[in-house]
């Protein structure tokens, strides 16, 4: 039937809903394999037509949602008659017509898997649609019952599946080739075997006794009876399940082979597993899933858990935790493949088990680690120890606010708007340059799991982003080639300079002009945006602003608006604190201890994290900067140490994070521990600091110095 056709007609609200919810699951598969192509205009049939939209992704993510918004708002159960005759997917009881119900269950579980797939594609439509989802959590799937999985038919010359075709309709007369079966592959093997995962044997098939695989081993002992003897006996293990391997022999570029630690000289390659092996000794899979009405699974009851487990860690949204969610989720899937009674055991090992890490099996390249990093949750705000680092962001632009209102507040009768833009830019961009490079050199130093798109970026389009990185200009997602949405993919903290540059036009421009009492408005209503934020964030606290989206240039801006205005009204009102004694040190004790302080409130209680956010931006910040702008440095050791801090403050700021990068990455291939780790985080310590002293006193200091002589030279101070 055509959707257009019928859209809108009395009767058929139901049918063109399930037509348009099937729609939206084609389109949501082709989207997520293909990104971006024309579906605005697609099944349109119109011969004069002869060019069509090419939708980008998030436009196709916006339709699709909006579909399945339509479609599961459409479904009237009580409309017995508006139903398909024969539905080939959700049939009514033991006849053949449509289960409405079940069709609204899959329709808005399908939106909320779409939204959650969305999320960094376009996090504020994302958010919006699975909010709405989970305000009908009754509308998701449930249940086995409710799951999407329509069964082929037993009729071999008509409707089985196609994998029975494939795979075993052919054995009769062309005999049965283990080769040319499906079995388990090394990488899911993996991870089912680092956890005695129950359900390897509802996926595959044990090889037969006869076929298995055997590993010969010697065990010995030392000889109770005679001192320097040992006893030794030879043991064999049998197989059961044998995975298949993946291109055993070839390995991705700049990867080798690991050195077998046992080796005699340390210098020893593993040797393949799997030389010898014969296709009969392999694992083939179970034949619930190839039989000729075999199930095909489209989404099942797991699935909805873990999507709700996702939304409400990310947005503090449902009726149960996001742990409740996943342990749920779990226990759906166990019951799916009839193992409910162990599913208990299985979910007390560490890495199953909520918030804890587990460590897996690898293969013999090193190549797949079967590692579960679940600790400290989505964020790992949570259980993370020192949580509140970021809020150093929302410090430095309080500081930032300050620091104009002393250094310029001033001079604006003997000053013009043009000789302040090229004042900061003197002071501040030479730096935002060096940035960019930097992080361009270490670019490619950086491929890892940890960012994936680094192995197919090309040096062109890393130059490019170089070059454009060098504008301080926000860019758009097309252009990360790191993976984590930020708006300046080689060296993020750029992003903070960005609405630095903002808070300075605005300053310029508007608000030098405006008065203490307009001051005073301005910023009791940025503050309020402030606490807002706050308090109402998805994951309580206030962190965001890098990346090139609505939501977080939003964030971004009431990160900047408070805390910059409110330095600079700070400045104007001269509320100092005098310390006549020791003022860097206090001042430098309370910043630590700020940003040390642990996670405030569990994941029921976000608004107490955000409580305290909102306290140290509103309140302890602005003590602080009148601590240090009021107090006295004395003593020769303080006033060096303040000094040089002073003068690298901003390099290594700008500087720092492509060796973090490089730190990150590191331990995402060598799969590190803390411990392991230590060196490496000494080392790029020093190295940050290293690398900014170099940058000042080589390049920053020299460029502003004649840059100043060009631009600046006998302009009026």
């Amino acid at each position: 039937m055509s959707e257009r056709q019928y859209d809108g007609i009395p009767g058929y609200e139901n049918r063109v809903a399930i037509v348009r919810t099937w729609k939206a699951y084609i389109y949501s598969i082709v989207v997520s394999m293909y990104g971006g192509m024309p579906l605005s205009d697609a099944m349109i049939f119109d011969p004069n037509k002869f060019l069509v939209k090419h939708d980008t992704e998030e436009e196709m993510y916006r339709q699709i949602l909006d579909m399945l918004k339509k479609a599961s708002e459409s479904f009237n159960p009580d409309a017995s008659s508006d139903v398909l005759k024969k539905d080939p997917i959700f049939r009514s009881g033991s006849g053949t017509t449509s289960d409405i119900i079940k069709w609204r269950k899959f329709a808005n579980t399908l939106r909320l898997e779409v939204a959650m797939r969305a999320t960094n594609i376009a996090p504020d439509l994302a958010e919006q649609h699975a909010r709405e989802c989970m305000e009908h959590e009754d509308w998701i799937i449930a249940s086995l019952d409710d799951m999407v999985a329509p069964a082929w038919g037993s009729d071999v010359s008509n409707d089985v599946s196609y994998y029975y075709n494939r795979f075993l309709k052919k054995i009769p007369t062309e005999g049965f080739r283990e080769g040319d079966f499906p079995r388990i592959n090394e990488y899911f093997f993996i991870y089912l075997r680092s956890y005695n995962d129950p359900r390897l044997e509802a996926f595959v098939d044990p090889t037969e006794t006869l076929n298995q695989y055997t590993v010969s081993d010697t065990i010995s002992r030392p000889n109770p009876y005679e001192p320097g003897f040992r006893d030794s006996i030879a043991v064999t293990y049998r197989i059961p399940h044998l995975p298949s391997p993946e291109r055993s022999g070839i390995l991705p570029r700049g990867w080798e082979v690991a050195i077998d630690p046992n080796s005699p000289n340390g210098t020893t390659k593993y040797e393949s597993p799997y030389t010898g092996i014969l296709a009969t000794q392999w694992s083939l899979i179970n034949y619930d899933f190839i039989k000729p009405d075999a199930k095909h699974i489209i989404m099942n009851w797991a699935d909805a858990c873990f999507l709700k487990a996702e939304a409400a860690l990310r947005y503090g949204i449902g009726s149960k935790s996001a742990e409740g969610y996943y342990y749920e989720g779990i226990e759906a899937s166990f019951a799916q493949y009839g193992l409910t009674n162990a599913v208990k055991e299985y979910k007390e090992q560490n890495g199953i088990k909520w918030n804890t890490n587990g460590k897996g099996l690898t293969d013999f390249r090193c190549l797949y680690h079967a590692d579960i990093n679940g600790e400290g949750d989505f964020d790992n705000h949570l259980e993370q120890i020192i949580n509140h680092g970021y809020l150093a962001v929302d410090f430095f632009f309080m500081l930032s606010g300050f620091v104009i209102g002393y250094a310029y507040d001033d001079r604006w009768n003997r000053m013009t708007v043009g000789t302040f833009f090229k004042r900061r830019i003197i002071r501040l961009h030479p730096m935002v340059i060096m940035g960019s490079i930097v992080g361009a050199a270490f670019f490619y130093f950086q491929e890892s799991p940890c960012f994936p798109p680094i192995e197919n970026t090309s040096v062109g389009t890393m130059l490019l982003v170089m070059l454009l990185g060098c504008t301080l200009l926000p860019l758009p997602l097309k252009f990360d080639i790191r993976g984590w949405t930020e708006m300046h993919p080689l060296n993020g903290p750029a992003w903070s300079l960005y609405y630095e540059y903002i808070g300075n036009i605005l300053y310029a421009l508007f608000v030098r002009k405006f008065n203490k009492v307009a001051l005073s408005v301005l910023v009791f209503v940025a503050g309020c945006f402030t606490v807002y934020r706050c308090l109402t964030a998805p994951a309580g606290d206030i962190v965001g602003g890098w990346a090139l989206n609505w939501e977080q240039q939003y964030v971004g801006m009431v990160r900047l608006m408070y805390p910059f205005f409110g330095g600079l009204l700070l400045s104007r009102l001269g509320w100092l604190i005098r310390l006549e004694k020791r003022a860097f040190w206090w001042c430098s004790l309370l910043i630590v201890v700020v940003l040390s302080i642990p996670r405030i409130g569990g994941e029921d209680g976000y608004w107490m994290n955000g409580l305290y956010e909102a306290f140290c931006i509103i309140c302890v910040f602005p003590v602080i900067v009148s601590m240090g702008a009021g107090g006295k440095v004395t003593g020769k050791r303080s006033t060096a140490v303040c000094k040089f801090l002073g003068d690298i403050s901003y390099p290594i700021y700008i500087t720092h994070y492509p060796l973090v990068y490089t730190y990150t990455a590191w331990v995402c291939n060598n799969n590190a521990t803390m411990v392991e780790g230590i060196p490496y985080m000494i080392l790029t310590f020093v190295g940050a600091v290293v690398l900014a002293y170099a940058c000042l006193k080589l390049y920053d200091e020299p460029v502003r110095r004649w840059l100043t002589d060009r631009f600046l030279k006998g302009k009026k101070k």
